[in-house]
């Protein structure tokens, strides 16, 4: 038979990075939310700290925008 029969994860590298991005993406969101404790610790007051989560997701999202734009 001369069909191709994949086996191994590598075989699918499209798969691969999609389970890496998947798992960066978790990453970035526990990142995020953990900032204003991580802030607080710091000594950086409420009223500053508790923007960080926002301008971390906005930077996040117009890197993702930048990303599905400029790569082809």
């Amino acid at each position: 038979m001369g069909k191709d029969i994949r086996l191994k994860i590598l075989s699918y590298p499209c798969l691969a990075l999609g389970v890496i991005a998947l798992f960066l993406d978790g990453f970035i969101s526990v990142a995020v939310n953990n900032s204003i404790l991580y802030g607080e610790s710091l000594g950086i007051g409420m009223e500053v700290a508790r923007h960080f989560s926002t301008y971390a997701l906005t930077f996040t999202l117009l890197g993702f925008l930048g990303n599905t734009i400029l790569i082809p």
